[in-house]
This record gives C-alpha cells, sequence and structure tokens, in this order.
C-alpha cells in the first residue's frame, strides 16, 4: 500500500514538474527581452534545478547570450549615432534643460547601465553555456 501510494507520489510530482518546465519554457519564447528573461529565471529560481525541469529547459539558456549580444550590438549602434550626431552639430544631444558637460555624462552613465545591468545577472547562473567560447 506505501510503496503504491509513494509511486503514485513520485509520478505526481514527476507530471507537476514536466508541466512547470513547459510553463517556464513558453513564458521564456514569450520574453519580450533579456530583461523579462532574467526576471523569469529569478521567478523560478531553485525549481529550475530539479532534474525533470533542468532537462526540459536547459535549451533555453544560450539564448541569453544571443539576447545579450543582440543588446550590446543595440548599444553600438546608439553610440556611433551619438558621436555621428555630435559631430554634425558640434556639440553632443543632450537631455532637455541640462548642460552639456551634465547631459553628455548622464548619457554616458545611462549606455553602461544599458550594458553593464544585464552583464551582472549572468553572474547569478550557473550553467555549462556560459563556459562555452561563445559564453565567454
Amino acid at each position: 500500500e506505501f510503496e503504491h501510494d509513494a509511486s503514485d507520489f513520485k509520478q505526481k510530482v514527476e507530471d507537476m514538474d514536466r508541466r512547470l518546465g513547459t510553463i517556464f519554457s513558453q513564458a521564456f519564447d514569450d520574453a519580450a527581452g533579456l530583461e523579462h528573461a532574467f526576471k523569469l529565471l529569478d521567478i523560478f529560481g531553485s525549481l529550475l534545478e530539479r532534474p525533470v525541469i533542468a532537462a526540459s529547459t536547459s535549451d533555453r539558456y544560450p539564448r541569453l547570450i544571443t539576447m545579450f549580444d543582440r543588446d550590446l550590438d543595440d548599444a553600438k549602434l546608439i553610440y556611433s549615432r551619438h558621436i555621428q550626431e555630435e559631430m554634425e552639430l558640434g556639440y553632443p544631444p543632450v537631455h532637455r534643460n541640462m548642460s552639456l558637460v551634465a547631459g553628455a555624462l548622464r548619457w554616458a552613465q545611462e549606455l553602461r547601465d544599458r550594458i553593464q545591468v544585464p552583464f551582472s545577472h549572468f553572474r547569478h547562473i550557473t550553467h555549462p553555456c556560459l563556459e562555452s567560447p561563445e559564453g565567454k
């Protein structure tokens, strides 16, 4: 009797893990950007370490690298456009009501944050894809 109940329980837990893995995969695929993907990883937390869930979701991690690479390309494009505008205008374009120096510093800080914030999230992830040449 106990062995039968234990077997049923294990089967239900495994089924629930498969369902959670499917939910995570669907939510990850629907994530609009890198920030949303990291938030999803944070929400699922240690559940992603469960063997059944980990097996069904491990193929999603390399997409984080791809998404970050795309964000880096976007930051490079923003930088190039900003430098081009500065050369055309003769002064750097800044936010409204800011001095040139303060505006330039603020712009540089925003661009740095655009790169560093997602990069800092990678420190909290342990997955083999981050050790690959593409991940480094």
